[in-house]
């Protein structure tokens, strides 16, 4: 066991220990650590196992390897290459996601990025949330920009001023709305293709109750009710219901059981 905290308000753990939580400069753990209590640092990485059981402040996360943390008050940046537990609520500056986190309840963001699996327990609110892996909200998504080029799977309601949805494998949400709405089909690459295949999301639909926004343009869709301004439904699309004040154009091998003009 090697434990150096300095004169500067360092932690380092290599090996197996256990340091108390207090204000630090930088918290580095290569072996097996665990932190007791609240901590806040300029930079927390971690390149090997951690806890920590307290509430976690910071400007930089780096996390390498295993770990777990009780709650984030505060993080600036964070990027998690290897895979991340989350209890508590987190609020994160940047956050980018490589390898496999979950936040088991809300998490309040500037900028979201998922490259790899993520899964949050609660809501999601913010700024931007970028999918190019597999991201899954047990609650509701409200944030100002949404792009996904993966699966993104929101229980409740996925809401934002913009949303970009590249679909090659499964997404889904309850409801859907937004300024502007665009849907599109999308061949995966490889990798996700493999990350997606694990987690068995293998329908290549967007699949939604109700879909509102003002202008409105989709493929690979199945919903109950499609409601807005301008509105295009395009190939392979199931819509049980259309309302509309403006346009609406129908792909001939679209499926629209009703349409009407508001």
């Amino acid at each position: 066991m090697s434990i150096d905290t300095t004169v500067k308000q360092n932690i380092k753990i290599s090996g197996s220990g256990t340091a108390s939580g207090g204000k630090y400069d930088e918290v580095r753990i290569s072996g097996s650590g665990k932190i007791t209590g609240d901590i806040e640092c300029k930079e927390f990485r971690i390149d090997g196992s951690a806890r920590v059981e307290g509430s976690l402040t910071t400007e930089e996360v780096e996390i390498n390897g295993t770990c777990t943390i009780q709650q984030i008050s505060k993080a600036e940046k964070m990027e998690i290459n290897g895979t991340c537990t989350i209890e508590g609520k987190a609020t994160i500056g940047a956050l980018e996601v490589n390898g496999s986190s979950s936040f088991k309840k809300d998490l309040q963001i500037k900028e979201f990025e998922v490259n790899g699996s993520s899964k949050v327990g609660g809501r999601i609110t913010g700024g931007t949330v970028e999918v190019n892996g597999m991201l899954k909200v047990q609650e509701s998504c409200e944030v100002e920009k949404v792009c996904s080029h993966g699966s993104i799977q929101v229980k409740e309601l996925l809401s934002a001023d913009s949303i970009e949805l590249n679909v090659g494998y499964r997404s889904s949400a309850k409801e859907i709305g937004g300024e502007k709405i665009v849907v599109k089909q999308h061949t995966a690459n490889k990798f996700l293709r493999q990350i997606i295949n694990f987690f068995k999301s293998n329908s290549e639909f967007l699949e939604a109750e109700v879909i509102e926004g003002d202008d409105i343009q989709l493929e690979v869709t199945k919903a109950k009710l499609v409601r807005g301004k301008n509105i295009i439904i395009g190939n392979k699309c199931e819509i049980e219901r259309v309302e509309y004040t403006d346009t609406l154009e129908v792909h001939p091998e679209a499926k629209v059981k009703e349409s009407i003009k508001l």
